[in-house]
């Protein structure tokens, strides 16, 4: 399992339970008990944030800001902005609107809580990257939620490992047109626990036991692995020929 610069399987189940742990008990409150809602730039999102869901994210930013790993740290970060584009904007991928929220949370979270610990984060993002992290996290939150249907014995359990196979192959063509490593790489990652989680448990027969590689669907790599093996045997040979023809 690679470790990229995308992290996503390690993101996913790290800083979704942060979330999942806010009492949503309290989501009867109104929007005015949330800090966040208080400072100027988010008022312009009070159509859009629901009362829980601004408490919700007031709840994981103070858990986050607490620890002093940078690297935790941006990584929650990258999820928060996932759980915007999810929960929030309810999956519309506006790229621009995404990043202004995003932002404005992290700006009145501090100006609100007066605490600056995440200041290094704000406009840690840039739009051309955004597509990407959100395509591969939703991907491995259909197939984790897929195996949580198979737990509870969903009788609708294939519908989010479908919706995860199909993600994976957008994502395929998504790639070819970047060449983006680590992405590949994340798509490797998602291979691996695909194929390793359906052979192991019987499951949706529609669906199939393995992922197909992205680089069946990579011309430059079907064009230059045959070379790549001609160098090398060519390179063996010779230096096999030097290594003889100083022994004798």
């Amino acid at each position: 399992m690679r470790i990229t610069s995308y992290n996503d399987e390690k993101i996913f189940h790290t800083y979704k339970g942060i979330l999942e742990a806010w009492n949503n008990g309290l989501g009867d409150q109104i929007l005015g008990h949330c800090i966040i809602s208080k400072q100027g730039d988010i008022e312009a999102y009070v159509d859009t944030f629901k009362s829980a869901q601004c408490l919700q994210a007031q709840h994981y930013l103070s858990n986050v800001e607490t620890n002093i790993d940078p690297q935790y740290k941006s990584n929650a970060c990258q999820y928060f902005l996932y759980w915007l584009y999810y929960e929030v904007l309810e999956k519309k991928l506006d790229k621009h609107k995404i990043l202004k929220i995003y932002n404005d949370m992290l700006t009145g979270y501090m100006e609100g809580s007066l605490n600056y610990h995440l200041r290094d984060y704000v406009n840690l993002f840039s739009e051309k990257p955004i597509e990407k992290f959100i395509k591969l996290t939703e991907m491995y939150d259909y197939f984790y939620k897929f195996k949580e249907d198979m737990k509870r014995g969903d009788k609708n359990k294939c519908d989010n490992a479908t919706k995860c196979v199909g993600l994976y192959n957008e994502n395929i063509e998504l790639y070819e047109k970047g060449n983006d490593y680590n992405f590949c790489y994340e798509l490797d990652n998602l291979k691996e626990n695909y194929d390793a989680y359906m052979k192991a448990n019987e499951c949706c027969p529609s669906l199939t036991k393995t992922l197909k590689s992205h680089r069946v669907y990579n011309p430059a790599i079907v064009i230059i692995t045959p070379f790549s093996i001609l160098l090398v045997i060519s390179l063996s040979l010779f230096f096999l020929y030097k290594v003889n023809y100083i022994l004798f």
